[in-house]
């Protein structure tokens, strides 16, 4: 970023009612007295969401944004023709040694997703999507910036912004420490482009502009509604003027939010043909639904080949253990993973296993996996319910019937033990919940999907306390991909 006079950073504060923003990831919220300083350099710890995106060679390429667990939002310029990228997050001081600096998290990246009509020429959709070898641990130096995903906000209501990279300053380097800048809208003044206005943004400033190497880094705005800010991400860094002394075109992000929900959903689903609920008749179906023999707890495919269940109550000889799908399709087991904490005491914590099957399951209609993100529309502590599937005399086959979720320190009190973090609690239904490992989820009626949440661990005093699935999300997928 190049300045003239001096480096300047201003909090833009957009009101909104409590309660309707739509966020990608709601860890992106941070408390009200969160503020930007002044100054020539962005202060420290105030930008957690700040990616630096280098190749192969360690040569730094761009900036980019942390928008998700495992996602980085950048420009699809930086990635098109880049095979191998690294990312750095946590980064303040770019010349700072990892023996010093050890609060700064190195990423592979193991998969870059460009926009599909990216026009490399006019730079027209120049917006990407970097998918990290592992789940990012936010901390008070990690944390993702915010995107909006609901039709009530407009970007085009921000007029003002700050711009941040580590970019090339008036002194013809690049920075070894983040920068930033504030930046206005600059309706028709980026007259070197024929500019879209729905896709994209023109911002500049006349004491300095954003430069080579700050592309792919975000163009920021403070919304601010009840008791939090919101640093919302607005642009993108897409491209400028050669001498980095006028006007600068974004990527608009709100343009393309369906289309980041989309992504990141998709490449967060362990298995993308995951089965929905309904057939083109209407008819509710459980496809993914399976009994474990012989202890006939319940479980749920979710993959191709692997098989989710509860851990208590498995016997010690594989032989033993057989899979029978509802169409009456049998299955034996090669491999048994309970999870290594399980306890089997009266709290059953832990309480998860995954059974590989001796061949991969052929999808149908009626036998399918059940849908599983590490990424899940909505975290069950914004939830009021989980949905579970009953099977109804009335309807001569299945129903869905809700499930209140009860918050841990009541469900604690009901059943006399400590309810851990990684399990949750519902009032008990009409269901019949003599087996354990009955499916609980979300239908994701957008999508047509049902989303697994929990798995029954136990029943008592009339709440039926689950496996918190999420919270294992990584430990499954290492095991699906490891085996």
């Amino acid at each position: 970023m190049k300045p003239y006079v001096s480096w300047l950073a201003l909090i833009v504060l957009v009101f909104w009612q409590d309660g309707m923003a739509q966020l990608l990831d709601g860890n992106c919220i941070v408390s009200l007295r969160f503020r930007i300083a002044g100054g020539h350099n962005t202060p420290q710890g105030t930008t957690p969401w700040m990616a630096l995106i280098s190749n192969a060679t360690h040569h730094d390429l761009c900036g980019g944004t942390l928008i998700h667990s495992r996602f980085i939002l950048t420009a699809a310029h930086c990635i098109k023709d880049n095979k191998q990228l690294f990312v750095r997050l946590g980064l303040y001081d770019r010349s700072c040694p990892a023996s010093r600096c050890t609060e700064v998290a190195n990423f592979n990246v193991i998969k870059s997703i460009s926009h599909p009509q990216f026009d490399f020429l006019y730079f027209k959709n120049d917006i990407g999507i970097l998918k990290l070898d592992r789940q990012v641990v936010y901390n008070a130096r990690i944390r993702p910036i915010c995107i909006f995903l609901g039709d009530e906000f407009n970007s085009l209501s921000i007029h003002n912004f700050s711009a941040y990279g580590w970019g090339e300053t008036n002194r013809g380097s690049l920075s070894s420490v983040l920068q930033t800048i504030h930046l206005s809208r600059r309706e028709g003044k980026c007259d070197f482009i024929d500019l879209d206005s729905e896709t994209q943004i023109c911002a500049g400033d006349d004491k300095g502009d954003t430069c080579t190497g700050d592309s792919g880094g975000p163009l920021v705005a403070n919304i601010t509604y009840g008791r939090y800010v919101h640093r919302t991400q607005i642009g993108i860094d897409s491209f400028g003027s050669t001498y980095c002394n006028s006007n600068g075109v974004y990527t608009n992000v709100w343009s393309f939010r369906q289309w980041i929900k989309d992504t990141i959903w998709e490449e967060s689903l362990l298995d993308k043909d995951c089965s929905d609920t309904r057939l083109k008749s209407g008819s509710i179906r459980q496809p993914w639904a399976v009994y474990i023999l012989p202890s006939y707890a319940k479980g749920a495919l979710i993959t191709k080949r692997f098989v989710l269940t509860v851990a208590i109550n498995l016997p010690a000889d594989i032989q033993k253990i057989k899979v029978a799908a509802l169409g009456g399709e049998t299955f034996s087991v090669v491999s048994v993973h309970n999870h290594p904490q399980f306890t089997d005491d009266r709290i059953l914590t832990n309480n998860i296993a995954l059974l590989k099957l001796d061949k991969s399951v052929q999808s149908s209609d009626f036998f399918a996996p059940i849908c599983f993100s590490s990424r899940l529309q909505k975290s069950v502590n914004t939830l009021t319910f989980l949905t579970v599937f009953i099977r109804s005399w009335e309807y001569l086959g299945l129903k869905q019937e809700n499930a209140t979720i009860v918050d841990r320190k009541t469900c604690g009190i009901t059943i006399q033990m400590t309810v851990e973090d990684n399990q949750i609690c519902v009032n008990k239904t009409s269901a019949d919940f003599n087996s354990n490992g009955e499916i609980f989820g979300v239908d994701d009626r957008l999508n047509h999907k049902f989303i697994l949440h929990g798995i029954k661990s136990f029943h008592k005093n009339g709440v039926v306390i689950l496996t918190n699935i999420q919270s294992y999300a990584d430990w499954i997928r290492k095991i699906v991909d490891v085996n």
